[in-house]
């Protein structure tokens, strides 16, 4: 008798709809015969069809996303439901999958992997594409996730926008006379190892002198260079970012004595002496320093904002910065920092008042409108 685990393998060749919108957004190389193809992917449920070769069905163990709070969708046709962001994890490949039903651990699913814009994912996957081949065939619209209409073959003209490109896979009988095929899409196994990641990748430099930079990226780790070309490493206590969005990178501002560091997870001072130290846990969106002195502007909350002038080795001074709108640009002044902000119609997003805000050396405030 053949134990359950031998009747079933985890398949080597999966087929993905390539999305023109991700091709033509720069997210994914076309597709191309022969190269590695590494896309976001999605996972949208369908029932079994024989003859949609890119519709299959997969075993993967279901990770909740967002702690696993549910989204409720009303999509506009009178109907509601609740979706539940799920994290496929499969045999070389995660997807996202918006699903109207709870669900957990090994699961059994049928439906088509969808390579997409990042934003609408945290799956990936990576294989060598062997052939490309179109179709075409409808692909109904989604509450969470609007799926687009139509695909279309990869050799044709440029698609216009609300179509698939489809990249697939075939792989002919060893034995084949006759041309009968199997389609697939990647194969997961004819692919060499993805590049080591170095050891620090930069995100954000900055520098007191054309000798001295520091600079800071998604891990929590800051690299000084002096003027002897000699690298000095410091390791922050924050979080680690993987691929993370604009509002939560890390920036650097360096001054003589050091540099400061601030982000989503808090500002963040560092000395020539080679320690680092956490100044603040309030989420920064932007800064500017002036000599050793850095203002940086704080988001504690939604729709709240706050002003956080600090010093080395002093506590913050702090000032609201709420009503003024939103931070447009700051810079240096003479004897301080300028601030731009300007509001906005929270209905519209028409523009509305623009305001001037200078903040002296002591972190005293003076605000302006036009």
């Amino acid at each position: 008798m053949t134990d359950q685990h031998e009747k079933w393998r985890p398949p080597t060749h999966l087929p993905v709809l390539v999305t023109d919108s991700s091709v033509e957004d720069g997210e994914t190389p076309p597709p191309e015969v022969g190269v590695i193809g590494e896309f976001p992917l999605l996972f949208q449920e369908f029932p079994t069809d024989p003859a949609d070769p890119s519709i299959v069905t997969l075993r993967a163990s279901a990770e909740p996303l967002h702690s696993g709070k549910p989204t409720r969708q009303q999509p506009g046709t009178g109907e509601q439901g609740w979706d539940w962001a799920v994290l496929l994890r499969g045999a070389g490949w995660t997807a996202t999958w918006y699903t109207r039903r709870p669900v957990l651990g090994q699961v059994e699913v049928t439906g088509r992997l969808i390579g997409d814009l990042a934003y609408a994912t945290t799956g990936r996957i990576r294989g060598r594409i062997i052939r490309v081949q179109g179709g075409r065939r409808p692909i109904p619209p989604r509450p969470r996730y609007p799926a687009l209409p139509v695909e279309a073959d990869a050799r044709d003209p440029p698609l216009p926008r609300g179509h698939h490109r489809t990249a697939f896979l075939r792989r002919c009988h060893p034995n084949h006379r006759d041309g009968n095929c199997e389609v697939g899409v990647l194969d997961l196994t004819d692919v060499p190892p993805p590049p080591l990641r170095p050891s620090v990748v930069p995100g954000a430099v900055s520098h007191t002198a054309p000798t001295r930079g520091w600079s800071t990226a998604s891990c929590p780790l800051i690299v000084r260079l002096d003027s002897h070309r000699h690298v000095t490493e410091y390791t922050l206590s924050g979080q680690i970012f993987d691929n993370p969005p604009a509002i939560r990178t890390r920036r650097v501002w360096a001054h003589a004595g050091g540099c400061w560091v601030g982000g989503w997870d808090g500002i963040y001072h560092c000395n020539l002496g080679c320690t680092a130290a956490k100044v603040s846990d309030s989420s920064i969106r932007d800064g500017a320093a002036h000599g050793e002195v850095l203002l940086a502007v704080a988001v504690p909350s939604r729709n709240t904002a706050e002003l956080l002038l600090v010093r080395p080795d002093q506590d913050p001074v702090s000032s609201s910065a709420s009503g003024w709108g939103d931070l447009e640009s700051m810079n240096t002044i003479d004897d301080g920092l300028l601030l731009l902000f300007r509001q906005r119609d929270p209905s519209t997003g028409a523009l509305g008042v623009t305001r001037l805000v200078r903040v002296d050396l002591h972190g005293i405030a003076t605000a302006g409108h036009r």
